[in-house]
């Protein structure tokens, strides 16, 4: 059974337990937040990423490959992106890291890497301009996994797999529909699939129309290691404006093996 932290020192003078969790004050909790914005135009439903449709998750472990929609991102140049770092989940569901070296429209392969989720990207290094020139891709399997869009500096995907040895406990959720017609909306969904299923399930869905609503995001159980989670997008009503979305997902990292076993 999960021990679940009730101590009443958490919320004074610390403030609550995310900042709790954050300085190391509850052994075995970490915090998680992902988050992601993006244009939607047409009535497409879309995973909330960098990406531009919802991504096909690698079958088994291999390699990375990284390229950049501009040759001024590469290891030699003084003025686009030269290098990201790359965190990823094994075969094993382990995490790992690792840092490649751009070569800009030319396609960089990893060697001897077994890459079976992404994780998230960071640019490292950078050359006059401190920012990508071009829309850097991030790929695993042979598909697109994440993208760092030109003028940032790290990948902005909602959706990730659970580690090893983790469970995932969602608490919260903000999401923003920007100003559009009167006729349009977002609808979102929030979905896990399970390790060694192929089937989709959904937590919570629900519309957004002109605003921002924060709200808690509580499965039945904490998601257990390998459960695969994201969150899809879609406009909705027959207005033709665009509608611009912002999502951002809180919850914990649970050590399972301090803290219960939750498979």
């Amino acid at each position: 059974m999960a021990r679940i932290p009730t101590d009443s020192n958490l919320m004074s003078p610390m403030g609550n337990m995310d900042t709790a969790v954050s300085i190391g004050a509850i052994p075995g909790y970490s915090n998680i937040s992902r988050w992601s914005e993006k244009e939607f135009t047409d009535g497409t439903q879309r995973e909330m990423s960098n990406f531009t449709g919802i991504r096909t998750l690698p079958t088994s472990g291999g390699e990375i490959t990284i390229v950049s929609s501009s040759q001024a991102d590469n290891g030699t140049t003084a003025t686009g992106a030269l290098s990201v770092r790359i965190n990823y989940l094994d075969s094993d569901l382990v995490m790992q890291t690792t840092t490649m070296v751009l070569d800009g429209t030319t396609p960089v392969v990893s060697s001897g890497l077994d890459a079976y989720r992404f994780d998230g990207a960071l640019v490292v290094s950078v050359g006059s301009e401190l920012d990508p020139a071009g829309n850097i891709t991030i790929s695993m399997d042979g598909n697109a996994q994440a993208i760092i869009n030109a003028g940032q500096n790290e990948s902005r995907e909602s959706g990730f797999t659970v580690p090893a040895g983790k469970a995932f406990l969602s608490t919260a959720a903000v999401l923003a529909s920007g100003i559009a017609g009167s006729t349009n909306a977002l609808d979102y969904a929030f979905e896990y699939r399970l390790q060694g299923s192929t089937i989709w399930y959904t937590i919570r869905s629900l519309q957004i129309y002109q605003q921002v609503a924060i709200f808690p995001v509580v499965g039945v159980a904490a998601l257990p290691a390998g459960t695969d989670f994201r969150i899809l997008a879609t406009k909705t009503g027959s207005g033709n404006q665009n509608i611009d979305a912002y999502v951002q997902i809180r919850g914990y990292l649970i050590d399972t093996a301090t803290q219960g076993n939750f498979s």
